[in-house]
């Protein structure tokens, strides 16, 4: 796109020098984190239109001392969201045909979807995505 926003984040030196590309740690982890605030930030200010995330290893961002589950747990608090999912968009190039998945669980064991998974939880899901 014309209008595609790419800006540098710098970081301290200390941790520049700690990361390792291909072995995630904490430093990793507080970069990649610093990243996604910032890109919050921005596009809460109206800088930005939205975000696209890449995958990130949860356990840098362990090893550096946060506590979410996941990306968009962190953008739901930092916009002050309670009620949120994650919600997967493909459109056909051929057809326009659009289809939206909202995923009903994130971020647990595949052993605990089935308890997971209530008739309470698939109506809150199902309104969220519908409204």
């Amino acid at each position: 796109p014309d209008n595609l926003s790419i800006i540098d984040i710098p970081l301290d030196p200390n941790t520049i020098e700690q990361i390792m590309p291909g072995s995630g740690n904490g430093a990793s982890g507080k970069a990649s984190f610093l990243y996604l605030e910032t890109a919050i930030a921005h596009t809460l200010e109206g800088k930005f239109q939205g975000i696209v995330t890449a995958p990130i290893a949860k356990s840098c961002w362990k090893a550096a001392g946060y506590s979410y589950p996941g990306q968009t747990e962190v953008l739901a608090q930092k916009a002050k969201i309670k009620r949120f999912g994650m919600l997967f968009v493909g459109r056909s190039p051929y057809t326009g045909w659009t289809l939206r998945t909202l995923l009903a669980t994130t971020h647990i064991p595949l052993n605990h979807v089935s308890q997971t998974l209530t008739p309470q939880l698939m109506s809150l899901k199902l309104d969220l995505l519908i409204n």
